[in-house]
């Protein structure tokens, strides 16, 4: 979440260069290019835990200073893509009991839930 954030968010790289020949070196040279020229950026997180029903439910919402992205074609495939980017969302879909893109695809919301074991049940 945080690499999409600042890869595509703050510095702006397609993924579809990764397609190419040589695609990932491309890609990944690019990246520490515009590393290196990045003169400001932001990521922000937020995290919140808290117990709900004997479950430990992980809230975390992640807000890029970047352009955004049109996540609906994203969202509406999951679970099809077989190319060489996309799948860290479908991934996050499959893991995480809510997940939500706002804010023209500058904010994610997940929320990550598992099951306390006796020793982590928190009165």
């Amino acid at each position: 979440m945080y690499s999409n954030a600042i890869e595509h968010g703050i510095l702006e790289l397609n993924s579809s260069i990764k397609d190419e020949d040589n695609g990932f070196l491309k890609y990944y040279e690019m990246r520490q290019t515009r590393l290196n020229e990045l003169i400001e950026g932001e990521v922000s997180i937020d995290i919140e835990h808290h117990v709900e029903d004997e479950k430990g439910i992980l809230s975390l919402t992640m807000d890029d200073g970047g352009v955004g992205f049109d996540y609906s074609g994203i969202v509406a495939n999951l679970g099809k893509n077989t190319g060489n980017s996309g799948r860290g969302i479908a991934l996050m879909y499959d893991l995480c009991r809510k997940c939500t893109y706002s804010n023209g695809g500058r904010t994610l919301n997940i929320e990550y839930e598992w099951q306390l074991g006796s020793a982590e049940k928190v009165a």
